[in-house]
């Protein structure tokens, strides 16, 4: 017990998880749409607990810039075009960005995401969520819907002197992590998977990023389903499936996380006991 006290307190000195309970920065839920969204209506909606919870709205702008332009940037730049993109409802909590609700509208796909930048529990998250999508829902009740995904971006801080240790943080044994990995200066790690799960292909896609001269470990992981067919926005969220399949994701990602880590940030960030 005394040694495993001494692991935990030697894991402090030289690791900051992003929060004191946990290294997660930020959580995810998008939602990917088969048609293009009206961000009129997104901007002009007036629903019950958006206005308090998600006092803020902001334009997601794009510059665009012609072909001739380019050329003679500086010169022609009075010509470029912002063209809005999207919408999002912005919380802020003392002038920090809490949480963020979005549509948009890209050139090859279509979304609306909520954003948890100051996440606490997975069960009080998924029931905010939940509120929120069944107002859009209601809303845009034509609405259709080929993907959603979970994403967890965790971020810790070297805060020993020198560069980092990668096997101070990750496991050498990971199934996920090949041996290179550890030998780097710098990492830029993606591994994208293609699976089936109850009859439905998804996507786990992990990225690690970790610059030469950087204290910051960025590990982000995302799980995406696609749905066989397109369906309604409010029959999708209305099925037993939609929150099992979250909550499965939301599963997925500790396990993935445990297998990555070393036993010791595994129990500094609470993915196991310690």
């Amino acid at each position: 017990m005394e040694l495993q006290a001494s692991t935990q307190n030697s894991i402090k000195k030289i690791l900051q998880p992003h929060n004191k309970k946990h290294s997660i920065k930020e959580v995810v839920i998008s939602i990917f749409l088969a048609d293009q969204i009206n961000l009129t209506e997104f901007k002009n909606l007036n629903l019950p607990n958006f206005s308090d919870s998600l006092p803020k709205m902001e334009a997601l702008k794009k510059v665009k810039t012609s072909e001739k332009d380019l050329k003679t940037s500086v010169e022609n730049s009075v010509n470029s075009k912002v063209e809005i993109i999207g919408r999002r409802f912005v919380a802020k909590q003392n002038g920090k960005v809490t949480k963020l609700f979005q549509a948009v509208n890209e050139t090859n796909r279509t979304f609306i995401s909520y954003h948890d930048l100051d996440y606490g529990r997975w069960n009080p998250f998924l029931s905010e969520y939940t509120e929120y999508i069944k107002i859009i829902a209601d809303y845009w009740d034509n609405t259709k819907v080929k993907a959603f995904s979970l994403q967890y971006v965790d971020e810790f801080t070297w805060i020993k002197d020198g560069k980092v240790d990668y096997s101070a943080i990750f496991d050498p044994q990971s199934k996920y992590l090949p041996d290179a990995f550890f030998d780097s200066l710098s990492v830029s790690f993606n591994l994208l998977t293609e699976k089936i799960y109850a009859t439905n292909i998804y996507y786990d896609r992990i990225d690690i990023n970790i610059g030469s001269n950087s204290k910051k470990i960025v590990v982000t992981h995302n799980i995406t389903r696609l749905l066989n067919e397109d369906t309604l926005l409010k029959s999708l969220i209305s099925q037993r499936d939609f929150i099992e399949i979250l909550n499965w994701s939301h599963k997925q990602n500790k396990d993935i996380l445990t297998n990555i880590f070393n036993e010791q940030v595994s129990k500094l960030i609470g993915l196991i006991a310690s």
